[in-house]
Formats: structure tokens, C-alpha cells, sequence
């Protein structure tokens, strides 16, 4: 479940255009067929870094940029925390017929794997798009 090494800047921006998408055109998003897809990939970012999956939904920036001192570790929570972003608002925005079938085949998916990483991350996805 490797991410493929893309600067910073440009998940970021990735990120940002996806989330803006999610929260101006959500039905465009999702008919296009792209929400399971996006599902997907945001649950492989959560489960490719360190620590708590759910970190990002439940802490403030301002304590996570106390913690950080390595930049990689600072990028990789960074991704983290955005595809976490994204998946909230895609919860939060996309009608959940298209994204409550992909939702539930990747938990079943993510929870049956040994890896703990991934087990949290089908966690954060169920509660995020709980909340959604």
C-alpha cells in the first residue's frame, strides 16, 4: 500500500481540489463514478501513516505543530491529516448513495488486514462517514 513519492505541494494542492470539488460540484463528483475510487485512495493515505488514524479529525493544527519535529514525519502526518479532510467532506457532501457501498467494501477490506495501520483506517473511514 505504498503512496507513490509526490511532493508535498502537490498532494497538497491535490487535496485542496478535490475538497473544493467535494464541497462546490459533490454530485458531479460522485456521478462521474469517482467517489469509490477517491474512497479508496484516501484510506490507503490514512493507513500509510504513523500514529493514530483519527489524530487529525479530533486534534487542533496548533498541537500538531508542536509535536512535529522530523520533516517527513511532518509531511506524512500532513497527508494524513488532509486525506482525512477530504473524507469528511466528501462524508459530508456527497449524497451516501454512492459512496456507502465503496465505503463498506473498503472497511470490510481494510479491517480484515494484520497491519493495525489499516484496521485504523477502515475505524476512521466508518466514523467518518458515520458522521456524514
Amino acid at each position: 500500500m505504498g503512496q507513490p513519492a509526490i511532493a508535498a505541494p502537490v498532494r497538497e494542492g491535490a487535496c485542496l481540489l478535490l475538497n473544493g470539488l467535494a464541497e462546490a460540484k459533490p454530485k458531479q463528483l460522485a456521478k462521474k463514478g469517482n467517489a469509490p475510487q477517491l474512497l479508496l485512495r484516501l484510506t490507503q493515505i490514512i493507513a500509510a501513516q504513523e500514529g493514530s488514524a483519527s489524530g487529525e479529525l479530533f486534534t487542533g493544527s496548533s498541537q500538531h505543530d508542536e509535536d512535529s519535529d522530523d520533516d517527513d514525519e511532518e509531511e506524512e502526518r500532513d497527508s494524513g491529516g488532509m486525506a482525512q479532510t477530504v473524507l469528511d467532506t466528501i462524508a459530508l457532501n456527497v449524497p451516501t448513495k454512492y459512496t456507502f457501498q465503496a465505503a463498506m467494501h473498503i472497511i470490510g477490506t481494510f479491517i480484515a488486514q494484520p497491519d493495525p495501520r489499516s484496521r485504523k483506517a477502515a475505524m476512521a473511514l466508518l466514523a467518518v462517514m458515520a458522521e456524514g
